[in-house]
């Protein structure tokens, strides 16, 4: 299934639905995703008018939905600064990124004077809690989840707002992904049921000092 694809065409039904004023909107460029140099210039300038046309609206946050190896890093980022000065986005995301790429990214903003990224798709909270940057997580596929009698998003919501290393008090947060108001209802309902047991906060922790050597950290680098 094309995300990206599935993603536009949803944009023009939430433009008629007014969601644009009454939600904030998130959106991305393909980046390695897309073959033949994704992020160049070209593409992110072709992309980010897609959808203006398809939201009317500008967006909190704008990610690069993986690295683009065949693109120059500096060609990416200077389109992504053009549309930054155009006013489309308020926040720059990466998603994919691998933590030396993410260092690279933000190094090279810094020393241009380009938008810092400050949103990352990365398991890698604590080391770059201090940059102000917010973090999502893939639901765990264990058995976990059956035994303890909770679907695999419940268990992995409420893995990350009683058991994680996210601490609000540091401005941690858990953005929660769904495509229906009843799911999201029923998301919050099982965030609000409370912490796990503790076998499963255990198991969880086990199955992670597993794999944690060979476990890629986001879909891009299976």
């Amino acid at each position: 299934m094309s995300g990206i694809k599935v993603v536009f065409d949803a944009r023009r039904s939430w433009a008629k639905a007014g969601a644009p004023r009454r939600f904030t909107i998130d959106t991305k460029t393909r980046g390695g995703f897309s073959p033949n140099g994704g992020a160049s210039k070209a593409n992110i300038a072709g992309e980010v008018q897609t959808s203006k046309e398809r939201l009317g609206s500008n967006v909190d946050i704008l990610y690069i939905h993986a690295p683009d190896a065949n693109t120059d890093l500096e060609e990416t980022l200077s389109a992504i600064n053009e549309v930054y000065k155009s006013g489309f986005f308020e926040r720059f995301g990466l998603s994919n990124y691998q933590a030396e790429d993410v260092q690279k990214v933000y190094d090279h903003c810094k020393a241009k004077g380009y938008p810092l990224p400050q949103v990352y798709i990365k398991e890698i909270i604590q080391q770059l809690r201090g940059s102000k940057s917010s973090f999502f997580s893939p639901l765990c596929r264990a058995n976990i989840a059956n035994d303890e009698g909770v679907t695999k998003a419940d268990l992995a919501y409420r893995w990350m707002r009683y058991s994680s290393p996210l601490k609000p008090e540091h401005g941690d947060a858990i953005i929660i992904g769904v495509s229906k108001v009843e799911q999201l209802k029923e998301t919050i309902s099982s965030i609000n049921s409370g912490s796990l047991s503790e076998n499963a906060v255990k198991r969880i922790d086990q199955v992670w000092e597993t794999i944690k050597h060979e476990a890629p950290l986001d879909n891009f680098h299976l």
